[in-house]
């Protein structure tokens, strides 16, 4: 990237455009995805991410050690199925290396990650509050004793002890379309294409003979809302 200085480019700045783990990691996913197993430039890949992280390069140790049933990372899913634990921490493996990277989303999205939501509402929850913590956890930052008031109608200040853990989006019921979680329809995997675009390139001005067309589940009528 030139910068300029009194009129003139006189020097650079390095950014990066892409990171030579991601070709590593692409490389294993795929592997694994077409061959059903992580041997030769794969396991060695994936051993070499994990040395320069600092944490031991035998992820067969972390394989044997996932249980499937206490994951709630959602790169466990795809289309609605759980995945192997083998896939599971390839997929768990980008999330860590690219945290705050802004890849997450599309890794979710072609994974079809979400498609679990469809039957079954995420809640997001906090710690384990109502077996233990609320009895030492009661104070405000001024020291005074804080009364907990969990029914859900108005003037509460927490979220249900039945839930256990802490629930932030479930304190109030009133006016509040999350109190039961979020949903997901499957139409927002893709972003809708502009109507009007659709309309200037069709040959009558009408979307449904355009040549440029809409994305799965989403209206060709301004104003609609996901089909599905």
């Amino acid at each position: 990237m030139a910068q300029n200085v009194w009129g003139k480019a006189e020097s650079t700045t390095g950014c990066i455009i892409y990171r030579g783990v991601e070709a590593y990691l692409n490389y294993l996913e795929a592997y694994y995805m077409k061959n059903g197993n992580v041997t030769g430039k794969a396991a060695q890949y994936w051993r070499a991410v994990r040395e320069r992280a600092g944490v031991d390069p035998d992820f067969t140790k972390t394989i044997n050690a996932t249980d499937l049933s206490q994951e709630t990372d959602w790169g466990k899913y795809s289309g609605g199925q759980v995945v192997d634990a083998t896939l599971l921490n390839i997929r768990r493996e980008r999330r860590c290396e690219f945290i705050g990277e802004g890849m997450r989303w599309d890794d979710l999205v072609r994974w079809r990650s979400m498609d679990h939501l469809l039957t079954k509402n995420y809640i997001p929850e906090g710690c384990n509050f109502w077996d233990e913590m609320y009895k030492s956890a009661n104070k405000d930052e001024n020291g005074a004793e804080v009364t907990f008031k969990d029914s859900g109608e108005e003037g509460s200040n927490i979220s249900s002890r039945s839930f256990k853990y802490l629930r932030p989006y479930a304190i109030l019921k009133t006016n509040n379309d999350v109190y039961d979680g979020y949903t997901w329809q499957k139409a927002h995997y893709l972003n809708p294409v502009p109507v009007r675009e659709m309309e200037l390139l069709s040959p009558d001005e009408k979307a449904e003979t355009s040549v440029l067309y809409q994305n799965p589940y989403w209206s060709t009528k301004i104003g609609e809302v996901a089909e599905e």
